[in-house]
């Protein structure tokens, strides 16, 4: 081992002519032993993560995962989730709807009224700022006050709409039909939170 070390390097100088015919060199000596080749590559010394990542992924090639030791694998720490399980999306409103959502416990969004047959949520905080700021915020309806409301939704359940772009590349939302939105609110992970508010001064 200490021959091999000295002669193919282990990682000490951190460049693959260093690192990689030693971990090569371990994955050889138990090609079908994956515990045996790591504890052969980490006896080198140097750089031992790299050179067990190394080895280790070779020989696991061989063995396959059930060739892992058990308690190794109940050892490590959790891999991450990249299954992507909640869409944020954001949603500009007035007082009005602000007040029933709160009624809901910051859970739901309210019914639609019949001349609103399409409930938009919007992708980005930006084009939600936009339309607070723009409409909410300079509508004598809302009392010159627009929000912005930000929330989780599962993926599962957006994945069977489409998003839709109505102008330049943030203007990004979902064309949740009224009917729908009961199901929309039964997929909201979490609450429903205010983070920004807007004011127009009426003088």
């Amino acid at each position: 081992m200490e021959l091999a070390a000295t002669l193919l390097g282990n990682g000490a100088h951190v460049s693959a002519q260093d690192t990689v015919p030693f971990a090569l060199w371990c994955a050889a000596q138990h090609l079908y032993n994956y515990e045996e080749a790591l504890w052969l590559t980490v006896s080198g010394l140097g750089d031992r993560d790299t050179t067990c990542a190394i080895a280790g992924g070779i020989v696991a090639i061989s063995t396959g995962v059930e060739g892992i030791p058990t308690a190794w694998v109940q050892a490590r720490e959790p891999l991450p989730n990249h299954k992507q399980e909640t869409i944020t999306l954001f949603r500009p409103t007035g007082p009005k709807e602000l007040a029933l959502i709160r009624e809901s416990g910051d859970r739901k969004f309210p019914p639609r009224i019949p001349e609103q047959p399409i409930f938009y949520p919007v992708l980005n905080e930006e084009y939600a700022a936009q339309i607070a700021r723009n409409w909410n915020a300079a509508s004598t309806d809302t009392g010159y006050i627009g929000y912005v409301t930000r929330f989780q939704v599962r993926a599962e359940f957006l994945s069977r709409y489409s998003v839709k772009t109505v102008g330049g590349s943030i203007h990004q939302e979902y064309w949740i039909p009224a009917e729908d939105l009961p199901e929309f609110n039964r997929n909201i992970v979490g609450l429903i939170e205010v983070i920004s508010e807007f004011r127009q001064s009426t003088t």
